[in-house]
């Protein structure tokens, strides 16, 4: 049957050319590559003053990886020069933003978004816009910082509904997040990173990979359906929580969830098919106490 798994030459054949033609346009700046409009990953830059941390102070530097081998294009501004060098796949590109160049409220593009595999710490950009709706083959997205100092307040929204083969993503600080992150369309997420941030919930995917979840306080919303491959499950509090839903998921600590809850504010909670233990029978009461009066 190998020759049915290799499928036919003629498919071959497109294959081939779609991607010849994708890696010359890559490399001449034309056709699609250069359609900001359908193919480019779209972010607004700012350069905040006040900050002092070396670590966390704004560096205008772009860095990602390419799903393939082609030649990757950013461009700051609207009217800017495009910046384009050969990578491989798998290499860290590295563009930095030209001098003279104001980085507040700078639009900038990264071309060739349908081949972008990875972005890489974007934190230090502190973007109030990005725009990942084009980079479909996108498995990495490094938006946040989780250092101390950090703090992303002008980053409103962010979607990654286009992002199906999305892995990792790190919003952590970004404080101007307040909505739900929705990765119900990403079946492949593995790890999410969201402490400091002002999100209110995650929707994950039913049966689910995750691994790694870290959730920050504003959390009112936890719902995990079969999620059976969690390693690290943590969130910096449960007092804004006001529905659980946890069944059929492992390594969830239900103990501190349902003790660390706000019984006024908590309006609905299901448990179902969890293996879990309490530390005493004096907490079970507190437990059961606390759901009965909510």
């Amino acid at each position: 049957f190998l020759y049915q798994v290799k499928g036919t030459g003629e498919e071959h054949l497109k294959y081939f050319i779609k991607n010849r033609l994708m890696y010359c346009d890559s490399k001449w700046q034309t056709g699609d590559f250069i359609n900001k409009d359908t193919n480019t990953i779209l972010m607004r830059l700012n350069a905040p003053k006040d900050i002092v941390d070396e670590e966390i102070k704004p560096d205008m530097t772009i860095k990602f990886k390419t799903f393939s081998n082609m030649y990757a294009g950013v461009r700051y501004g609207t009217n800017g020069v495009l910046n384009s060098v050969y990578t491989d796949r798998g290499n860290l590109v590295s563009i930095k933003m030209p001098e003279g160049e104001d980085p507040n409220n700078l639009d900038t593009y990264i071309f060739g978004a349908n081949e972008i595999s990875e972005l890489e710490d974007l934190s230090l950009l502190y973007a109030n816009l990005i725009n990942l709706s084009a980079a479909s083959k996108l498995t990495k997205a490094i938006i946040g910082n989780s250092h101390p100092n950090y703090k992303n307040d002008v980053l409103k929204n962010i979607s990654f509904s286009n992002n199906r083969l999305l892995r990792e993503v790190n919003i952590c600080n970004c404080t101007g997040l307040t909505n739900i992150i929705d990765f119900s369309l990403c079946p492949d997420i593995q790890y999410i990173y969201a402490t400091g941030s002002n999100i209110s919930g995650v929707q994950l995917p039913e049966s689910g990979f995750v691994k790694v979840l870290r959730l920050p306080n504003t959390i009112s919303n936890i719902t995990l359906v079969r999620q059976h491959h969690i390693e690290e499950f943590m969130c910096e509090g449960y007092d804004s929580l006001t529905t659980i839903r946890i069944e059929d998921s492992e390594n969830i600590p239900i103990q501190n969830i349902l003790l660390g809850c706000d019984q006024s504010v908590l309006a609905s909670v299901v448990i179902k098919n969890i293996d879990w233990d309490v530390d005493s029978e004096n907490t079970l009461r507190t437990i059961i106490n606390k759901l009965i009066a909510c």
